[in-house]
């Protein structure tokens, strides 16, 4: 009573109704399959209704990414190289700079001593 049943149904080949096909009976299946086995292509799509109506009212993007050790690492050696370079190029031009404001200071405390000839 719950069992499966199995139906086959037997159509001949010949009939017109079943074998409705744009290919000839004699076509090779090298030639079907080259057209991917398509017979007629008909596409009619609305483009312009389907973005009227899923236009989005809102767009949001957003990317998590987890630090692993070799993202850090980078970063970190990135740093350090970016701070090496940067202390090369300034650190002497701070240092003169300095020196240069320090002789001016000292030269504008100098006491000049003026003999006074009686």
């Amino acid at each position: 009573m719950f069992g499966n049943k199995n139906r086959t149904l037997a159509l001949p080949l010949n009939d017109s109704n079943v074998f409705n096909s744009n290919y000839n009976p004699n076509t090779t299946i090298n030639n079907i399959a080259s057209e991917l086995f398509i017979e007629d292509w008909s596409m009619k799509a609305h483009y312009d209704r389907y973005f009227t109506e899923c236009t989005p009212t809102n767009c949001f993007y957003s990317y998590t990414e987890r630090a692993n050790p070799f993202y850090v690492a980078t970063t970190l050696l990135g740093l350090y190289g970016g701070l090496t370079v940067v202390l090369r190029w300034w650190s002497p031009r701070l240092v003169k700079l300095g020196r240069q404001v320090q002789i001016y200071y000292m030269r504008k405390r100098r006491n000049n001593i003026i003999p006074v000839t009686t």
